[in-house]
């Protein structure tokens, strides 16, 4: 009986050792994952303030190239007048020179 006493304890201080291993385990798995997730927050907060900003840009871009366009088509049109402009009949006298524009 004492044998099986001696085993029974044995066991029974395996188990309990092992169970405390399990558990300082789960916490530290616990405390892991917990971590990660509040890094994962920082992240995520990180790419949409970037996403943000991505698109502010995105849209100044847009801006500014439809200002260029309408900058473009100005000078073409002044270009055009100038040209215009240069093969009119001179209203003034002959070998007097017009100032440019």
């Amino acid at each position: 009986e004492r044998s099986y006493q001696q085993k029974y304890e044995l066991v029974r201080n395996g188990l309990h050792q092992e169970n405390e291993y399990a558990e300082s385990r789960s916490r530290a798995t616990k405390q892991e994952l917990e971590l990660c997730l509040e890094e994962e927050r920082e992240v995520t907060q990180v790419l949409q303030e970037e996403w943000a900003k991505n698109q502010r840009l995105r849209e100044t871009l847009d801006q500014t190239t439809k200002q260029l366009s309408e900058v473009q088509r100005n000078i073409h049109s002044c270009e055009e007048v100038t040209s215009e402009l240069g093969r009119e009949p001179s209203p003034t006298s002959e070998g007097e020179v017009l100032p440019t524009v």
